[in-house]
């Protein structure tokens, strides 16, 4: 049963710069859940890049993690990667990598067609898959988004 989720974010902006960092306990009959990270962006003429890093824990299990994307526009649309490492201190040191790569295409101010591919590869025992699938561990999966986004 959850009992309670506390929870702080601080953000900033100036300029080209963005950065922002969070921390959340969730509180748990079993035990507390604790999630922090700290995310930095920065704005260049041709492109936008960022970085996230984090780090859970859940009992004796710490998870951290790091993530860095880029957003380069591309006429109306815009072109996305990013590259993330996530692990735990589970025994094995379960880990999972990602690499992901996608296209947003803009058809107006408030509606896009998008298109996302990702790749994940799991080590020392992680079973991490994508888009809620499962596997099996210390394998790989694929994954491939297609959609329309409109905003009201």
């Amino acid at each position: 049963a959850l009992a309670g989720v506390p929870g702080l974010r601080l953000g900033y902006a100036s300029g080209p710069l963005y950065a922002s960092i969070a921390t959340s306990r969730t509180e748990y009959a079993a035990g507390d859940t604790r999630q922090s990270n700290a995310v930095a962006t920065w704005k260049f003429d041709i492109a936008k890049v960022g970085l996230q890093i984090s780090r859970d824990k859940n009992g004796p299990l710490t998870g951290k993690g790091w993530l860095l994307g880029a957003w380069v526009p591309v006429g109306t649309g815009e072109i996305l990667g990013s590259y993330s490492r996530y692990e735990t201190t589970a025994p094995g040191n379960p880990e999972g990598k990602k690499l992901a790569l996608g296209y947003v295409h803009n058809l107006s101010k408030r509606t896009a067609v998008y298109t996302t591919w990702a790749r994940l590869k799991n080590g020392g025992g992680a079973a991490i898959a994508l888009n809620g699938a499962a596997t099996a561990p210390n394998t790989s999966s694929n994954g491939l988004d297609l959609g329309i986004r409109h905003s009201f």
